[in-house]
């Protein structure tokens, strides 16, 4: 199993956050959200964080997957669909 460069801890997952931008507008009294043409690239900026001290490990996914894969023989990482 992995372990955390910050804390020491052995970690089996990591914890992915991305930064979204959306532009808001009113109509009425409803709120809607769309999300900006900035925004619709891919890869989208993500940060990669330990699940116990919560640092930034990883900026890139196949640096996390490598880092994974460490003791965990045969995973695959795959990008969770939005929904």
């Amino acid at each position: 199993m992995p372990t955390c460069p910050e804390c020491g801890e052995e970690i089996n997952d990591l914890i992915y956050t991305e930064k979204r931008s959306w532009s808001v507008t009113v109509s009425g009294q409803e709120l809607y959200f769309k999300l900006t043409d900035k925004a619709k690239g891919y890869p989208p900026d993500g940060e990669y964080h330990c699940p116990k001290c919560g640092e930034v490990l990883f900026t890139k996914g196949s640096d996390a997957e490598e880092f994974l894969k460490k003791g965990i023989p045969g995973v695959v990482l795959k990008r969770l669909s939005e929904g």
